[in-house]
């Protein structure tokens, strides 16, 4: 189903501060996306322009990189709401379909022009709408161009459009460009030149794409002398070229200019090992989160026998306008397992009132007035559908709670959790000998331990010992544990320098210790109920400081770039930025992404704004603890 926050959202909560929402949803990624999606499924034209649907059935043709695009924004009854009757993947045998359009959503490459052509040779369609994900080459232009010729199509290929939509937006403020082993790519020694700049390119490329998506020039902040400096540079490059021609695509861009902070992974190693506890990162992190999708396998009856079971793989959406996901993602987990304990009686005792009206069938024999008898039978019929809908969402999310709480009691993540928060926050010396102890016990993964680890190896403020550390490397390969990601971080000397401002800067209310039961009835184990502590991660603290024009952790010394003056002539802004773009190269998570959300809600409680910061958070890559530590475990043997 398509949620609307209109009718499903008043379920849930009490609604917001309209004026705030509507200009969160103004600063929205996804949302500008979608708008142009839609437009281009409309064959190019104006929604209010086109004619009923009906009128037009249409064809979509896509390659897997824009199924991903697609998948997290439009289900398949928004496509058949545009008139998209079928769509199918690009390489794959189609049949003919005559007399009816076909609208192409592809990347610009050689194996997809080749294809295209093939497929207007065979005539599969009547007419052909070609977008490109990103820019078309000329080359490529060319090869198309030369095929159409070849079998006397050219009048069938009814437009071609550039669409810039190679990203794909996941939440309204979150968005990644889909680039697979990211970190790798851009931190790997032996890479060649050429190589490099093809990944500095393809960055720069799909950066320009979003910021063209969302109709914004904004100024480019980015440290000095690193892959950061590169792609800001070839950016600018990219925006002041293309605002130089006359009817480009930002001549009528926003007139409040965001900031756009493009930082390498290597600023800030540890949130990316370190383990998370609020519901949407720990989903991510346990049941591996993708495309706004989680894949669970649930246990079901067996048709030959009652007492077996037969596992089968189910998928669960987890889309932002759904209305408990939307409130809840970045709650801590125990926090949400008792809202749904909570919110799953509620609408069992309405469901019961509702089966006690059915089975009295009006028979009351209270002094009610049969009107009110009548009008409270029907207020409570009308709400059915909704505590239906309701019913199946909260069922959704007890499932996947119960799969995370099953995760969390058998590997102890509660214990490394609380020990991890406690280093991060204040490191002292008799977290050594915790460490160790959680290294040698029993509960926990060995990739468990491997991350607590590095997260104490990257806290300290110089190098352990010789002696010390050999007793932690003895007591990691005991508990099997590859040390190939901790040899990559020796190598590289990438020492976290941002626990030390973090302990000043984060004020410590105390973790909590108390026990909670969940879903008592089916969970008999439990769960330490945490709050993580009020911290601020290092990116962003860095954020922070360059949206409020401070003098702080660096920011003074980065670039500073506005593609609407000649280099080097651009006027710095003196007042501060309420809207900021923060890219990172090398992958990204969801406590990152949820931290840079928290500082901006906070920063409008804190100065009482009735509008806050608004954030958008960006990266390469959407990367759980363990894709991570792969990647830099591979890269290890590469480093002299």
């Amino acid at each position: 189903p398509k949620y609307r926050r209109d009718t499903l959202h008043t379920m849930f909560s009490p609604g917001g501060d309209a004026r705030k929402e509507s200009t969160e949803r103004a600063f929205s990624i996804r949302r500008k996306q979608i708008e142009q999606l839609v437009r281009m499924l409309n064959l190019n034209e104006a929604s209010e322009s086109r004619t009923n649907w009906q009128d037009v059935w249409k064809i979509l043709v896509i390659d897997s990189f824009c199924r991903d695009i697609l998948s997290p924004l439009l289900k398949v009854g928004d496509l058949r709401a545009q008139g998209v009757t079928l769509h199918l993947m690009l390489h794959t045998e189609r049949q003919q379909v005559p007399d009816v359009p076909a609208i192409y959503f592809v990347q610009p490459n050689s194996d997809n022009i080749k294809r295209i052509a093939t497929d207007i040779k065979s005539g599969l369609y009547d007419t052909y709408h070609l977008n490109f994900a990103s820019s078309l080459s000329r080359p490529l232009m060319e090869e198309l161009a030369k095929a159409a010729l070849e079998c006397d199509a050219v009048s069938q290929i009814s437009k071609v459009f550039d669409q810039y939509l190679n990203f794909v937006s996941l939440e309204d403020n979150l968005f990644h460009l889909n680039q697979q082993n990211s970190y790798v790519e851009f931190h790997d020694p032996t890479l060649s030149d050429s190589k490099a700049e093809e990944n500095v390119e393809r960055t720069a490329e799909a950066l320009f794409s979003s910021i063209v998506t969302m109709g914004v020039v904004p100024i480019i902040r980015a440290p000095r002398g690193d892959a950061a400096e590169l792609v800001a540079r070839r950016l600018e490059a990219k925006l002041r070229d293309h605002m130089s021609n006359v009817g480009n695509l930002l001549e009528n861009s926003a007139w409040n200019r965001p900031v756009l902070v493009i930082l390498d992974r290597n600023i800030d190693l540890s949130v990316m090992v370190s383990h998370s506890w609020t519901y949407q990162a720990i989903i991510h992190d346990l049941l591996g989160l993708k495309l706004n999708r989680v894949k669970l396998e649930v246990a079901g009856k067996d048709d030959s026998s009652s007492s077996s079971s037969k596992a089968t793989i189910r998928t669960y959406d987890l889309d932002s306008e759904e209305p408990f996901w939307s409130e809840h993602a970045a709650s801590p987990f125990p926090k949400v397992a008792v809202e749904i304990q909570e919110q799953v009686k509620e609408v069992q005792s309405k469901m019961s009132k509702v089966a006690e009206l059915r089975d009295s069938e009006g028979g009351s024999t209270s002094s009610d007035t049969p009107a009110l008898r009548t009008n409270e039978i029907k207020d409570i019929v009308s709400s059915i559908p909704e505590l239906q809908e309701k019913k199946r969402i909260l069922d959704m999310h007890a499932t996947i709670a119960l799969e995370l709480l099953d995760h969390i009691n058998k590997r102890s993540l509660d214990k490394f959790f609380q020990l991890e928060e406690s280093i991060m926050i204040k490191p002292s010396s008799q977290q050594r000998s915790e460490v160790l102890s959680m290294i040698s016990d029993t509960k926990g993964s060995s990739l468990d331990k491997l991350r607590l680890f590095l997260i104490y190896f990257m806290a300290q403020k110089k190098q352990l010992e010789k002696q010390e550390l050999e007793e932690f490397e003895a007591a990691l390969t005991a508990a099997g544990v590859d040390l190939s990601a901790l040899r990559y971080l020796q190598k590289i000397h990438a020492f976290n320098e941002s626990w030390a401002s973090a302990g000043g800067a984060a004020k410590q209310s105390g973790l909590r210790s108390d026990f909670m039961k969940t879903f008592s009835e089916l969970v008999s184990a439990s769960v330490k109920y945490l709050v993580p502590e009020n911290k601020d991660y290092h990116v962003t603290r860095i954020v922070d400081s360059v949206m409020e024009l401070k003098d702080a952790h660096g920011v003074e010394n980065y670039l500073y770039l506005d593609p609407k003056f000649p280099p080097n002539q651009a006027p710095r802004k003196n007042t501060p930025f309420r809207e900021s773009i923060v890219f990172v190269i090398g992958g990204g998570n969801y406590i990152e992404y949820q931290n840079l959300q928290d500082y901006a809600s906070r920063s409008a409680q804190q100065k009482q704004a009735s509008v806050g910061k608004s954030i958008i958070y960006g990266t390469t890559e959407m990367l759980t603890a363990a894709q991570f530590i792969d990647q830099i475990s591979k890269l290890s043997p590469k480093l002299s």
